[in-house]
């Protein structure tokens, strides 16, 4: 006879790492991980469109009702106690978060849905548009639970979108592995920085590119090691272009090598243009490193209060100055990466993380 079991059943929809890699996939695989204790999950993977088909309206149509139409079938197949449900931050990916809550309240009557938002730039999106703040404020006044990234948020959708407090939970993000050797491995006589993120204009690597050659040709013995995924080939030969002794760009890593980078480098530079809280910063404090950051999103709030390495995008004066602090005063590195290790292991470890999401989901099941 096949074992039962008393667990809830919940259906996970969202993109999940690996097939997709970006600090969303990964933070809902940690919480799969962490949500199996408690549930049996069935898991709907989405897809990115750009990663699938191509850049079409027709196209685009296409997966939107393909998705759709896929949730309903999981959901006319089988009866779900909960619907763990990924907020998308765009005008079709809002509208598909909207459809998919609305269909699954309708099919599973008494059923609760919980909505993660992983982005920080929420009031800008709900602000600018009627129709976006229609679809946010319809969308969280029946969800159970909302998890958010920040209190500014919450008081926003509070205040402005009459959502209960009593549903909203701020849930910072932790990192996917917490690996025991963090000992630093640089080399002696090269001052190493390290970008971490995709290949793409938002993400500030052309304007990093083009400060750091221009600046590094006075300082022979920094480098910057570049590792990331192409997601525009329009840029591509751009960022090849700068390949030299000093830069190098690398593909994609994860894991252990990832870990050992870290281990390697003497700086870590974020230089996003907008971003909630990054889990490649979390990984960065988890080793340590010291960190130059444009204060987008919640960085300062990640952060230790009053870190003196941010920068607002595009000051380059700026970002050069912190560049030239870093590696003129090495005697600040020590007490900087242990404020930035005490910061991790206060606030964003994966017990803390595992301790928080279930809380919250306690209160209704």
């Amino acid at each position: 006879m096949p074992h039962k079991t008393n667990k809830k059943r919940l259906l996970f929809t969202g993109v999940i790492a690996p097939d997709t890699v970006h600090g969303v996939s990964v933070s809902n695989k940690i919480n799969i991980d962490i949500l199996r204790e408690d549930f049996e999950i069935d898991i709907n993977a989405e897809t990115l469109h750009h990663d699938s088909t191509p850049n079409h309206p027709i196209s685009k149509g296409f997966h939107f009702i393909k998705s759709i139409i896929h949730f309903l079938g999981l959901n006319i197949s089988r009866k779900y106690d909960a619907l763990y449900l990924n907020i998308s931050l765009s005008s079709a990916g809002i509208l598909k978060t909207f459809l998919m809550a609305k269909c699954f309240s309708l099919l599973n009557s008494r059923s609760h849905y919980i909505l993660h938002l992983h982005r920080g730039d929420v009031i800008k999106f709900v602000s600018q548009n009627a129709i976006h703040f229609w679809l946010v404020s319809h969308l969280l006044q029946k969800a159970s639970v909302c998890f958010v990234l920040s209190e500014s948020v919450v008081e926003y959708l509070e205040q402005t979108l009459k959502i209960s407090r009593d549903q909203l939970y701020v849930l910072d993000n932790t990192i996917d592995a917490e690996p025991s050797e963090t000992k630093y491995e640089t080399e002696k006589n090269t001052f190493t920085f390290l970008y971490l993120s995709d290949y793409r204009k938002e993400k500030g690597i052309l304007n990093l590119l083009a400060t750091f050659d221009s600046w590094s040709k006075n300082h022979p013995n920094c480098q910057l090691k570049c590792f990331g995924k192409f997601t525009d080939s329009h840029i591509k030969h751009q960022i090849l272009a700068y390949q030299s002794p000093q830069i190098s760009i690398n593909e994609r890593i994860s894991g252990d090598e990832k870990f050992s980078e870290y281990r390697k480098a003497n700086c870590f530079l974020f230089v996003s243009e907008n971003e909630g809280k990054p889990l490649v910063i979390l990984e960065a404090m988890f080793a340590g490193l010291p960190i130059i950051s444009t204060n987008v999103g919640f960085i300062s709030e990640i952060l230790p209060l009053d870190y003196p390495f941010l920068f607002s995008v595009g000051d380059s004066e700026l970002f050069i100055q912190h560049l030239e602090t870093l590696i003129s005063n090495s005697e600040i590195h020590h007490p900087i990466s242990q404020k930035l290790r005490d910061q991790y292991w206060s606030r964003f470890s994966r017990t803390t993380h595992q301790k928080n999401l279930r809380l919250a989901l306690k209160k209704i099941f």
